[in-house]
């Protein structure tokens, strides 16, 4: 797979996209929209989110909510 390939999954024909980082709270103290990560995880996803910065613990427990 190439670097075309893998970038056209992320950034719409237009050359935007919308990547929102969910790590955050794995560092410092949890910020106040992220107390609920799946509710926001669910949200942004069925928005139409192209991709998530996130921690490996945070992809294990909410994968199905990554998906949409």
């Amino acid at each position: 797979m190439n670097t075309k390939h893998r970038m056209n999954h992320i950034f719409q024909p237009d050359g935007r996209s919308l990547i929102l980082a969910m790590d955050h709270g794995a560092n410092f103290n949890v910020l106040p929209a992220l107390k609920n990560p799946e509710k926001v995880i669910r949200q942004y996803a069925a928005a139409g989110a192209d991709a998530f910065l996130s921690t490996v613990g945070m992809l294990d427990k909410f994968a199905d909510s990554f998906l949409g």
